[in-house]
């Protein structure tokens, strides 16, 4: 059933078969679950279109890369570190790149699953099928983050601007932070409406053993 407010449906089971009411008592339209304006269920999926396009942009730079291997070489990422080993051990650069971009592929195409995991969770009120949002999320905030560290430290030893590489790592760690945050939020309030609901059946299942019991006698 919707469950908009739980805290009515408390008090209608109390009038109706005189059921104590749920200590915590759960208010949809409490403001602890109101984010960036909106409701945080709303916020959630006005943010998941947005995070399906970085998704889908991402697959996109990975493929390009699988490709075009030959576009990196341009870039000072190469020609600072990658080209004395790309000279050396070629066949074993080209796995190693081959893997890599294979695997930012796989990680966003996983994303997208997730994703509409988390959007079904979030219309049926199933906590639990946003956890697998949440890893995944968490995933991609540590190799963005190492990715981000690794830029910037290559820009200060060798003294150059990579705009495009740290353009794009900025970006996507700052969409990914705000998306998690979201998620996060949203994972608590359905948490909090889950417990409440299976608190409110609990006591109407109660109710109803108690007067099938009676009528037994």
């Amino acid at each position: 059933m919707p469950l908009r407010d739980v805290r009515s449906a408390n008090y209608f089971m109390t009038d109706q078969w005189h059921v104590t009411p749920t200590v915590n008592e759960f208010v949809e339209s409490d403001p602890k679950y109101r984010r960036c304006f909106w409701h945080v269920q709303t916020t959630m999926l006005i943010h998941t279109p947005i995070t399906a396009i970085v998704c889908l942009l991402g697959i996109a730079i990975g493929v390009v890369a699988l490709e075009l291997p030959h576009l990196h070489h341009h870039t000072p990422l190469y020609d600072h570190v990658l080209h004395k080993y790309y000279r050396r051990h070629k066949h074993a650069y080209l796995i190693i790149y081959t893997a890599t971009a294979s695997l930012w592929i796989g990680l966003h195409s996983l994303h997208l699953l997730t994703l509409v995991l988390a959007v079904i969770g979030t219309q049926l009120s199933r906590p639990m099928l946003l956890r697998p949002e949440l890893l995944l999320l968490l995933i991609q905030l540590g190799l963005l983050l190492a990715i981000l560290i690794s830029v910037v430290t290559l820009m200060i030893l060798t003294n150059q601007v990579m705009p495009i590489i740290l353009t794009i790592a900025i970006s996507f760690l700052l969409l990914t932070c705000t998306y998690t945050y979201v998620v996060v939020w949203c994972h608590r309030y359905l948490s909090d409406k889950y417990r409440a609901l299976m608190e409110i059946l609990a006591n109407t299942k109660s109710v109803h053993f108690k007067e099938g019991k009676k009528r037994r006698k």
